[in-house]
């Protein structure tokens, strides 16, 4: 038995971590085209099984559909977005074990590199969330008397990006 394989066949605790659909609005769905696509072990061309293809449509949708949830968002408190990002956190670190095989199985890279990824990715969570404690505003002097800038730090909204994997570039010394 392969060692993808292997890994493969273990039950996900959380079942959801094998679907093969996009997650859009709090949805999981196909493409608009139901084109799906191979996702394949690179360490030995084994076939994980087909994903949908989502492409310029189901972005546009997402984008419809986060800036909807941003207007609920943005409306929250500090602390209730502390929590929440906490939650996600807690939540990434509690299931790393399955979540470093879906990268191990996707990526070809040994199990504790990507645990080591999931931890340095989840400790952005933990650091942002502890920064959503502290968006003060600013006020700044300026050069006519008896007047003061004010700076307030507020979302801007959301957008649609294609992000290389930027490890390699995290990890340069």
């Amino acid at each position: 038995m392969s060692y993808s394989r292997a890994l493969s066949n273990k039950a996900f605790i959380l079942p959801y971590l094998e679907k093969r659909l996009a997650y859009i609005g709090g949805q999981w769905c196909k493409a608009a085209d139901n084109a799906t696509f191979d996702v394949k072990n690179p360490a030995n061309g084994e076939i994980l099984g087909s994903v949908a293809n989502v492409g310029e449509p189901e972005a546009q949708d997402a984008v419809l559909k986060a800036n909807k949830a941003f207007h609920t968002w943005k409306k929250t408190t500090v602390k209730e977005r502390c929590f929440l990002m906490k939650e996600w956190y807690r939540l990434l670190m509690k299931n790393q074990e399955d979540i470093a095989r879906l990268i191990t199985l996707e990526a070809g890279k040994p199990v504790a590199q990507a645990r080591g990824e999931i931890a340095y990715g989840g400790s952005f969570i933990d650091w942002f969330a502890e920064e959503a404690k502290r968006t003060y505003g600013d006020v700044i002097p300026t050069h006519v008397a008896g007047r003061r800038l004010l700076v307030v730090k507020e979302a801007c909204g959301v957008a649609a990006l294609w992000v290389p994997d930027l490890a390699i570039v995290f990890h340069q010394k």
